[in-house]
């Protein structure tokens, strides 16, 4: 019984800390373009916790086509995993090598899409559980003496396979 309350403290205490610990949310905002030496500059700002590592993402979209998404390949700057936030970040898009024919239509925008880099909250669930779980099998197995003080010395045998295979 006195495992039992053990185990319930230390995964409620656990529970507690994870539901206090919080995600930091990061904002990408005021996304804007222009052609500077044929190629396109992406500006955009970004809102999160200092000393932070983001992973930047870029996406062409078309409102003329709402199935059209493409993320851009040959790409510089500010994408990837980025670690300062800011104002005027500017991602640089050689359009031209990537698309020598150009892209056909005018509605096109960009979006820009930032992530915590390295897990993020979910990192502290996986740990958890297994910490949960450890705890967990290190109280149950701590009774798998038998009762009567002996040690058993081997295991019994498995049940025979159905129909005598």
């Amino acid at each position: 019984m006195k495992r039992f309350k053990s185990f319930t403290l230390i995964s409620l205490l656990f529970l507690s800390l994870t539901f206090t610990l919080r995600a930091q949310e990061v904002k990408v905002e005021n996304v804007r373009f222009n052609i500077e030496s044929g190629k396109i500059a992406v500006y955009y700002d970004i809102k999160g916790e200092a000393g932070e590592m983001y992973d930047v993402t870029l996406y062409l979209l078309n409102d003329d086509d709402p199935g059209f998404r493409y993320e851009p390949e040959l790409v510089s700057g500010d994408i990837g995993e980025v670690e300062y936030i800011g104002i005027d970040k500017k991602i640089i898009w050689d359009v031209q090598k990537e698309f020598p024919e150009g892209l056909e239509g005018e509605s096109f925008y960009f979006e820009v899409i930032a992530k915590e880099a390295g897990g993020g909250i979910a990192w502290y669930y996986f740990v958890g559980a297994a910490v949960v779980g450890g705890t967990a099998a290190l109280l149950l197995s701590g009774s798998s003496e038998p009762s009567n003080g002996t040690t058993p010395t081997s295991f019994a045998a498995p049940p025979g396979r159905p129909g005598g295979l």
